[in-house]
């Protein structure tokens, strides 16, 4: 199985934590995280729009210390899964989400359309 988070800090600890514990249940999961601390859907957008390479990119919970763009991840490998991640500021404000979450996701599905697509959901301040 092979994961790429969009996020934000939740998804570095998110998946400091994963794919050990996939591996301790005998899994070999390629997990990939994007972080940007406190990084939103807005951000996000962005950095789609401008191909910058914003993101310090993160495997199997540990820093490559590469930074990389939306679509170079995208491209890197065949993704099974793909999550998208609000910052927990904006994450109980609706307003915050779109269009946001759906031209990422359409943009996404550009180029992983095999991948199954899920938002990574944080509590609300």
């Amino acid at each position: 199985m092979k994961i790429l988070f969009i996020a934000n800090s939740f998804g570095e600890d998110t998946t400091r934590y994963l794919h050990g514990i996939a591996r301790a249940d005998g899994k070999n999961w390629k997990v990939a995280n994007l972080y940007i601390g406190g990084c939103s859907l807005y951000r996000h957008y962005r950095n789609m729009l401008s191909g910058e390479r914003a993101y310090s990119l993160e495997f199997n919970g540990q820093s490559t210390g590469f930074y990389v763009s939306l679509d170079e991840a995208l491209l890197s490998r065949s993704w099974d899964v793909i999550t998208i991640q609000q910052a927990s500021p904006s994450s109980a404000k609706k307003r915050t989400y779109q269009p946001y979450l759906h031209e990422l996701a359409v943009h996404i599905r550009k180029y992983c359309p095999q991948a199954k697509l899920y938002l990574h959901e944080t509590w609300a301040y």
